[in-house]
């Protein structure tokens, strides 16, 4: 509490993000020319909370903010419940996946992780359980600029000490920014425990201990499994 009054008011705004979601209310109401144009404030405001504001809209407004990212993996978790965990997925038919439900959505994340599987396993039509192909996606979407710094400190060689790996990736965590997610350094501490590499880790192995993290990775929510159930009954 003391630190979130001691920010500034533009402070406080940024780490709220409050002056975008106010932006992106005034356009859509002056869009839809409502003729009760508080009650579509209200009404956009109860769909951020209710995270259905995403649906559809241009891959620059669900990549916003940390709100919509998280957003959009729950929607693409909910939507595809149907599959199940150990079905057979490529990437690209992954990807094509959130194409349905952001037209534009880019292919980087998935061609990202590929990059880091070994040649022989990133073959592009490889097919992996979807629930590690969506999990690998929830990690580099979610905490992108994470895992992009954290890759700094595995250029000059494939594997680095675990200490100095750990220190590096708590200390990204510790000083981390506002527009951008970081796992906790709790849960930082719990991924390196869990890294079998021996002394020595990669960012593989860190970005496959974040995708195996319950606390990191979103799973159906119990009104789609029942909305499923009863599609399937």
């Amino acid at each position: 509490d003391e630190q979130r009054f001691a920010l500034s008011p533009q402070e406080y705004l940024d780490r709220y993000h409050i002056s975008f979601y106010l932006q992106d209310a005034v356009a859509q109401i002056l869009d839809e020319r409502d003729e009760r144009p508080m009650e579509a404030i209200h009404r956009y405001f109860i769909s951020v909370l209710q995270g259905t504001h995403v649906l559809m809209r241009e891959f620059s407004f669900i990549n916003a903010t940390p709100r919509n990212r998280l957003a959009f993996v729950r929607l693409f978790v909910d939507t595809y419940c149907s599959f199940g965990p150990d079905s057979g997925i490529s990437f690209l038919d992954h990807w094509q996946l959130t194409t349905l439900l952001c037209p534009d959505f880019p292919n980087t994340y998935h061609t990202t992780m590929q990059a880091m599987l070994s040649e022989e396993q990133a073959a592009p039509k490889k097919l992996y359980p979807f629930k590690d192909v969506s999990a690998y996606f929830q990690i580099l979407f979610i905490f992108w600029e994470f895992v992009s710094a954290a890759q700094k400190s595995f250029e000059e060689r494939d594997k680095v000490d675990r200490y100095r790996a750990t220190i590096a990736l708590r200390s990204l965590a510790s000083v981390r920014g506002w527009d951008f997610s970081c796992p906790s350094p709790a849960t930082i501490d719990a991924v390196m425990r869990g890294v079998k590499d021996g002394d020595n880790v990669r960012l593989l192995d860190v970005v496959e201990g974040m995708a195996a993290c319950d606390d990191l990775v979103c799973l159906p929510s119990a009104e789609a499994v029942a909305a499923l159930q009863q599609v399937l009954q």
